[in-house]
Parts: C-alpha cells; sequence; structure tokens
C-alpha cells in the first residue's frame, strides 16, 4: 500500500518538474529572441557612433556592459540545458569599441584571470 502511494506521489512530483523544465526552456528562447533585438539596436547605435567618429556616451557604455552581463547569464541558463552557449562575439567587439583600450569590463577581466 505505501509503495503504490509513494509511487504515485513520486510520478506527480515527476510530471510537476518536467512541466517547470518544459517552461523554464520556453522562457529562456523567448529571453534569448529578445535579447537578440536589444544587440541588434546596440550594434546600430555602435555602428553610427564609429560612422561619425564619436565617442560613446556613458548611457550606451552602461548598456552594453549590461548586455554582456546579460549575455553570460543567458548562456549559464543554456549550459543547465545542455545546450551550447550562444556566439555573442559581436557584442564582446562592441564591448571593446566603446570603451577606451584598458578600462573596460573585459580589462578588469583579464585582470582578474577570468
Amino acid at each position: 500500500l505505501w509503495p503504490v502511494k509513494y509511487y504515485s506521489l513520486l510520478r506527480d512530483v515527476h510530471t510537476l518538474i518536467s512541466a517547470c523544465k518544459d517552461q523554464f526552456l520556453q522562457d529562456l528562447i523567448a529571453d534569448q529572441n529578445a535579447f537578440q533585438k536589444s544587440i541588434s539596436l546596440l550594434l546600430a547605435q555602435g555602428d553610427t557612433l564609429s560612422q561619425e567618429g564619436s565617442s560613446a556616451d556613458s548611457f550606451l557604455r552602461d548598456r552594453v556592459q549590461q548586455a554582456c552581463q546579460d549575455a553570460e547569464l543567458l548562456n549559464a541558463r543554456q549550459a543547465l540545458f545542455g545546450r551550447e552557449a550562444t556566439d555573442y562575439s559581436q557584442l564582446y567587439d562592441l564591448q571593446d569599441r566603446v570603451f577606451p583600450r584598458g578600462t573596460g569590463p573585459s580589462a578588469a577581466k583579464a585582470l582578474r584571470g577570468n
């Protein structure tokens, strides 16, 4: 009697966990799609600055820095599902362009050895 009851409870928990996992994966995919759109806007702003020969303002630098942190978070979330990390090299190239050489977050990461 107890083994049957435990099995039934375990099956219910397994079903609930599977549903949560599926929802989390769907949320991750939606977040990545929205993030890709925001990266496209940032890249366009960075290209405009490059063409004008202007330097990035602090607002753009903050957005790029936050986007790089978000990219790392999304890739960590992908790893939870055993998925390959998304290549955000264009974003990191933009980060290098908007921060003067040796002053941005990537320079700080290099000093920390990350």
